[in-house]
């Protein structure tokens, strides 16, 4: 499928986005491992398999977010940014955050409270989890680099 630095990316962005969901109040309607109905319309949700929706990943998010050639960890930020957010706020936050993925992962956060604050149904309904979301994304992010690894371990979990 891809390098290795896409499957460990997508590994934790699919454990963030979790399994079948259909949550009447999220505008995506139907989702499974985070693909939507709305933005995929002829894509059968509920059958949609794990390799399929890894495909879907790579040819939506990863390669034309060109997270293939960003440095770890800010591939990570961006593909995640990208899948949870759009390719082009994804790309808006990568020019203005200079290479620095905490300075990316700032810009995310203060998005999505600029964002709750105007909406109240993402307020009440989603804020709390984009938080949890950033949090994981964070911890990987730091992992990365006082470890020099070239990935995230094993998300944090609340266990």
């Amino acid at each position: 499928m891809a390098n290795g630095k896409f499957d460990s990316c997508v590994t934790l962005t699919l454990w963030l986005e979790g399994g079948y969901v259909n949550n009447p109040n999220d505008p995506g309607g139907e989702t499974k491992y985070g693909i939507s109905k709305r933005a995929h319309p002829n894509v059968d949700i509920a059958n949609l398999t794990l390799d399929e929706a890894k495909e879907i990943y790579l040819d939506e998010y990863w390669m034309p977010s060109g997270c293939e050639n960003l440095p770890t960890p800010l591939d990570l930020c961006v593909f995640d940014a990208a899948v949870n957010s759009g390719i082009t706020r994804a790309a808006q936050w990568l020019k203005e955050c200079g290479g620095d993925w905490a300075h990316f992962n700032i810009l995310r956060i203060n998005r999505l409270i600029k964002y709750s604050i105007a909406n109240e149904n993402a307020r009440k309904n989603f804020f709390w989890g984009w938080m949890n979301r950033m949090f994981h994304v964070n911890t990987a992010c730091i992992e990365i680099e006082t470890t020099n690894a070239e990935a995230p371990t094993q998300p944090i979990t609340d266990s």
